[in-house]
């Protein structure tokens, strides 16, 4: 084992068990006693390199009494409530938040080759495609007045089981990353550490401060040499409905003009035994604007009322280059996964609806087929049976709605709701796609107004929650932004949940959780150093570092890595197709490598071979000419004659593949919706033929195969996941 492979891991151990300082340092010297000098014996060196100092995150106070702001130090008396203070900060032990000013870490990240080039030098995509945040319409026009502009995500998790305590941090991600080096490169800038929730006012205050600073004034950043001043503003704002209206100053969803985005009033019907709050499509809303919201907010200040859902002015407004409505999105994490998805789960599976057509008896089925799909690695979880939904995290949600459910309820559901569960499918499945058109965005649009609209004639109108309403918002917000998965909260989640794992004890909670966070995000950028070592020890990082995806994933490398070395005997017909496929003759001399598991553009593959041992399943793929195969064979082949016996000449990589015999499934066209509801789907059978020689360029992406209740097999492309 090398000694950065070494060091990497401790680090991650460390890190992952959350050591205190007195332990990593015992560590450590363990470690010095065993091997002399493999790594550093002293924490000093550690700390250093991984950026746990945290002086320069400030301690930012508020008045206990009244939650009003101070800033950094603690006034005589408070201007709002008259208390007393004396500018002792001893009485402000249980009001203050943490504060890690942007300057730093936006420095941090910039100094990145590999960030610096996406945001300044990478070539935009000048088409009317959608492939990123960056596409979208909104985005373009905010982007003019500033050369970097930040997304960002404030939300609440409770941190003990025991007591009321929560954190409720503020994390920042860079718009113009690709998304999946924006993901690896988020920035925590506030925590509140409390039993209650924060005053929205005060807990935003540093934040909106740091951000009107960074866009008049700018900061300082040296690059190869020369200064250069760069302006960043806050554009984009991604969080759940209940965390969107206490930012916006809006009233709850189950309010009267509880939509954020449009002035549906809503009204209330009966269910059960009592009334809910549903907006029914009757007629379309006008959508809110910037400008006639701050009118509505200056009404409701002077009446002490809600003006059509607002209740006052956010200090969001004050943002330069936000707007009130449209930097804000509809996040389909929790309205579509967490709300329609899991809404009409439950609608079919409970026993009370036990009368009514939708009704699915028999889930042991359903189960059944779940368990029998093997995934590729781009989905974390493994199905799970619906007797488990009550845990379903929202992945699992996003594999039901895009992957299984279009098979697996095919013959189970009545065909009328099985039909309109596809409009729901298209119509998120098509915003989900790499590359999004506007085609495909009113395609989708007529998909969910039909969804939305047929929901009182199958279900009843008081199914028409406020997260199925807001599906008719999805499509505005995938022009604005950029494909639903670029925009998501999926990844503050993730940072949340981290977050919510760092630290030990239960004394300066916050500041254990800046240092920790920092590490982390260290250690994830030099994972990169990790991608040749052998299988066990990037396994064991893999574990260590709670990660079960490609350590390649979000490098953009773009290069082959073996992974696994194949113990499959090399015939006659691989040697022959190889010497046809590269032109060589037959007095060419050439080697090669024949790998089990090897990652192309940044993604693990496998064999099919290797992965029939396993409920994950990455040999599976689909090919630019349309055909689905199994991965049989991969060559790493090498033509030079240079004699090293460590050969970094260029290979080439050849792959040998068995394609299935595929063929569309019964057509179900809409009228309305313009499209074949069953168009992704493509019913496959083993083919017996010779195997055929593919190309690394000849792959699009992974594919899922999915049985129904007839025993057929359909393929279905794996949808972007990020």
């Amino acid at each position: 084992m090398k000694k950065n492979e070494l060091l990497l891991l401790l680090v991650a151990f460390v890190l992952r068990f959350k050591l205190p300082a007195a332990a990593c340092q015992a560590l450590l010297t363990l470690f010095d006693l065993i091997l002399p000098g493999c790594i550093p014996a002293t924490n000093y060196f550690v700390e250093k390199l991984f950026d746990f100092d945290t002086r320069t995150v400030e301690s930012h106070y508020f008045c206990s009494n009244c939650m009003n702001y101070f800033g950094t130090s603690v006034p005589e008396v408070c201007c709002q409530c008259n208390y007393t203070y004396n500018g002792d900060t001893k009485l402000c032990e249980t009001s203050f938040m943490f504060v890690l000013p942007l300057i730093d870490q936006l420095k941090y990240v910039l100094g990145k080759d590999i960030n610096w080039n996406c945001i300044f030098q990478g070539t935009r995509n000048n088409s009317e495609q959608l492939t990123d945040v960056y596409d979208g319409k909104v985005y373009k026009e905010l982007r003019q007045k500033a050369d970097i502009t930040l997304q960002f995500n404030c939300d609440g998790a409770p941190i003990f089981n025991s007591s009321k305590f929560s954190i409720w941090p503020l994390v920042c991600g860079i718009n113009e990353l690709p998304s999946a080096i924006r993901n690896c490169n988020m920035m925590l800038h506030t925590l509140w550490f409390g039993r209650i929730k924060p005053c929205v006012t005060t807990f935003l205050q540093p934040f909106v401060s740091e951000m009107i600073s960074l866009y008049n004034n700018g900061f300082r950043f040296v690059k190869a040499g020369q200064e250069l001043v760069l302006y960043t503003s806050a554009t984009l704002c991604i969080c759940d409905a209940p965390a969107r209206a206490m930012l916006q100053e809006f009233v709850q969803y189950n309010g009267h003009y509880g939509c954020g985005f449009c002035c549906h009033p809503g009204e209330r019907t009966q269910k059960g035994s009592g009334t809910v709050q549903i907006y029914p499509l009757k007629s379309l809303f006008a959508n809110r604007t910037h400008h006639t919201t701050l009118q509505h907010a200056e009404q409701a200040t002077a009446s002490a009322k809600p003006v059509q859902g607002v209740k006052g002015a956010s200090l969001l407004s004050l943002l330069p280059n936000f707007d009130m409505i449209r930097s804000f999105v509809p996040d389909y994490m929790h309205c579509v996964l967490l709300g329609v998805v899991r809404q009409f789960i439950n609608i079919w599976t409970d026993s009370s609806n036990n009368s009514k057509p939708y009704y699915i008896k028999n889930t042991a089925t359903i189960d059944k087929l779940l368990k029998t799909i093997r995934i590729p690695d781009e989905i974390n979880r493994l199905p799970r049976s619906l007797a488990d939904r009550k845990f379903w995290k929202a992945s699992e949600y996003r594999s039901f709605l895009l992957i299984y459910s279009p098979v697996i309820l095919m013959g189970i559901l009545p065909h009328s709701f099985y039909k309109h569960w596809l409009l729901l499918c298209n119509g998120i499945r098509l915003l989900f796609l790499n590359k999004v058109t506007a085609t495909m965005v009113k395609a989708s649009r007529n998909c969910l107004y039909k969804f939305v609209a047929l929901v009182p004639e199958l279900y009843g109108s008081e199914h028409i929650s406020y997260n199925v309403h807001i599906l008719t918002h999805l499509p505005d917000a995938v022009l604005n932004w950029g494909p639903l998965w670029s925009h998501s909260a999926f990844v503050f989640e993730d940072v949340i949940g981290i977050l919510k794992t760092m630290y030990h004890g239960t004394q300066l909670i916050p500041k254990q959780v800046f240092k920790y966070f920092n590490g982390w995000n260290k250690l994830h950028n030099y994972s990169a150093l990790m991608v040749h070592s052998h299988e066990s020890v990037t396994d064991m990082y893999k574990k260590l570092s709670s990660s079960s995806k490609s350590i390649m994933q979000g490098f953009g490398t773009g290069k082959f890595v073996g992974l696994r070395k194949s113990c499959t005997d090399v015939t006659e017909f691989h040697l022959t197709a190889i010497r046809y496929c590269l032109q060589l003759d037959g007095t060419s001399v050439f080697t090669y490598e024949s790998f089990d598991r090897f990652v192309i553009k940044d993604q693990v593959f496998s064999t099919d071979a290797y992965a029939c041992n396993f409920r994950r399943n990455n040999s599976f793929i689909l090919l630019t000419n349309g055909c689905f195969a199994y991965i049989k064979a991969c060559f790493a082949v090498s033509c030079c004659d240079c004699g090293s016996a460590e050969c970094a000449c260029f290979k080439h990589i050849i792959l040998f593949a068995k394609c299935c015999m595929s063929t569309r499934s019964k057509t179900f066209v809409d009228s309305y919706a313009g499209i074949d509801l069953r168009q992704f789907i493509c019913q496959v059978t083993q083919n017996d033929d010779a195997m055929i020689v593919v190309r690394t360029d000849d792959i699009i992406c992974k594919a899922v195969i999915v049985e129904d209740i007839h025993k057929r097999f359909y393929a279905l492309r794996l949808p972007q996941l990020l």
